[in-house]
């Protein structure tokens, strides 16, 4: 038998993250690009970062805004920023 696992998602329109992801996010908010249908138009409990177009930015926001994102209809994409761990090496001098 294989350990392999397929990770089920509950979003739609969200992707970059997974329900590990989510309980690890629990008290970090996340980053993400934020594509919507109405110009103009920041979803409620969003926080805009910066703006890409007038139907496009970078938003940050808490992990259980999550599900209010998927069921908005203003809303078209979520793409969630992944936190990377960077590990410094030692720089010859």
């Amino acid at each position: 038998m294989s350990s392999f696992e397929i990770q089920r998602n509950r979003f739609r329109k969200v992707s970059g993250v997974s329900e590990s992801d989510l309980d690890k996010a629990e008290h970090s908010r996340l980053r993400a690009i934020v594509k919507v249908n109405v110009e103009g138009y920041v979803p409620k409990d969003v926080e805009l970062r910066k703006r890409i177009d007038d139907e496009m930015f970078t938003a940050e926001f808490d992990p259980d805004v999550l599900e209010d994102l998927e069921r908005d209809e203003g809303v078209s994409s979520v793409a969630v920023s992944r936190k990377l761990d960077i590990i410094e090496q030692d720089k010859p001098n």
